[in-house]
C-alpha cells in the first residue's frame, strides 16, 4: 500500500549535493515526490512510497552530515502542503538558487572559453611545430633520396660501361676467332682446289698421252675413252657441287661478319651516348 510522507532532514544538509543524491536514490527505488531546501537550513522531502519501504528509503538517503530525519505521515500535523503532484521525483529550486546556478554556469562557460582559446593556441603551436618537423623530415628524406638516386645512377653507369666493355671484348674475340677460322677454311679450300686442279691436269695429260700414243688403237679403245670422259665429266660436276657448297658457306660467313660489325658499331655508339649523358 502506497503512503505519502513528509521527511525533514537536519544537520549540514544544504549546498553539498544532497538533493541530487536523494533524487537519484528515489528514482532507483521508483519513489515519486520532491526534495527542497528550506529557509531554516533543513531539507524537505515529500514522497509517495510503499509503507513497508519507508525505512529502506531512509537508510538509502542517510549520510554522515545528516543528524536526524523527522517523518510526518499524510493527514498528520506537520505534513503541510506538498508542492508536487507525485507524478515523478524532482528537485525544487527557489529563484536565488536558479540565479546562482545561472551565474555559476556563466562563469563556467567563460572559463571553458578561456581554456578553449588557450587550448587552440597550444594546438596551433603544436601544429606549427609539427609542420616544421615534418618539413625538415621531408627535406632530409628528399636529400637522402637524391643521394641514393645519384649513387644508383653512378653504379648503373659503371655497370653499363663495364658491360659494354666486356661485350666489345667478346665481339672482338669472336671476330678474331671467326677470322682465323675463315683464313684456315680458305687455306684448306685453296689446297683442295690446287689438289683437284693438279689431279685434273694429270688426268688430262694422261688422256692426251694415251690419245697420242695409242691413237692407232682408237677403235679398240674408243669405249674406254668414252667411259673415261664420262667419269671425268661426272667428277667435274661433283667438284662443281662441292664448290657451290663452299661458296654458300662463304656467303654465310660473310653475313656473320657483317652482323658482328654492325653490333660492334652499335656498342661504340652506346658507349659514346652513355658518356655524353
Amino acid at each position: 500500500m502506497f503512503m505519502k510522507y513528509r521527511l525533514i532532514l537536519t544537520g549540514n544538509v544544504q549546498q553539498i549535493g544532497l538533493r541530487e543524491t536523494i533524487k537519484n536514490r528515489a528514482i532507483s527505488m521508483k519513489v515519486k515526490g520532491s526534495v527542497k531546501n528550506l529557509d531554516d537550513g533543513t531539507v524537505e522531502i515529500y514522497c509517495d512510497i510503499p509503507e513497508n519501504a519507508l525505512e529502506t528509503f531512509k537508510n538509502a538517503i542517510k549520510a554522515p552530515n545528516i543528524e536526524s530525519i523527522e517523518v510526518y505521515k499524510e493527514g498528520t500535523d506537520g505534513y503541510g502542503i506538498p508542492e508536487t503532484d507525485f507524478s515523478r521525483f524532482h528537485v525544487i529550486r527557489n529563484e536565488d538558487e536558479i540565479a546562482e546556478t545561472l551565474s555559476i554556469m556563466t562563469m563556467t562557460g567563460i572559463k571553458m572559453n578561456e581554456s578553449m582559446q588557450k587550448g587552440f593556441e597550444v594546438l596551433g603551436e603544436k601544429i606549427d611545430s609539427g609542420n616544421k618537423m615534418l618539413g625538415e623530415k621531408i627535406d632530409l628524406g628528399n636529400k637522402m633520396l637524391g643521394e641514393k638516386i645519384d649513387s644508383g645512377n653512378k653504379m648503373l653507369g659503371e655497370k653499363i660501361d663495364s658491360g659494354n666493355k666486356m661485350l666489345g671484348e667478346k665481339i672482338d674475340l669472336g671476330n678474331k676467332m671467326l677470322g682465323e677460322k675463315i683464313d684456315l677454311g680458305n687455306k684448306m679450300l685453296g689446297e683442295k682446289i690446287d689438289s683437284g686442279n693438279k689431279m685434273l691436269g694429270e688426268k688430262i695429260d694422261s688422256m692426251h698421252n694415251d690419245m697420242n700414243v695409242r691413237f692407232d688403237r682408237l677403235d679398240d679403245k674408243y669405249k674406254l675413252i668414252s667411259e673415261t670422259l664420262t667419269n671425268f665429266i661426272l667428277e667435274f660436276k661433283e667438284y662443281n657441287k662441292k664448290l657451290d657448297v663452299h661458296n654458300e658457306k662463304l656467303d654465310k660467313i660473310l653475313a656473320i661478319l657483317t652482323e658482328n660489325k654492325k653490333k660492334k658499331n652499335y656498342v661504340k655508339k652506346t658507349k659514346k651516348s652513355n658518356r655524353n649523358h
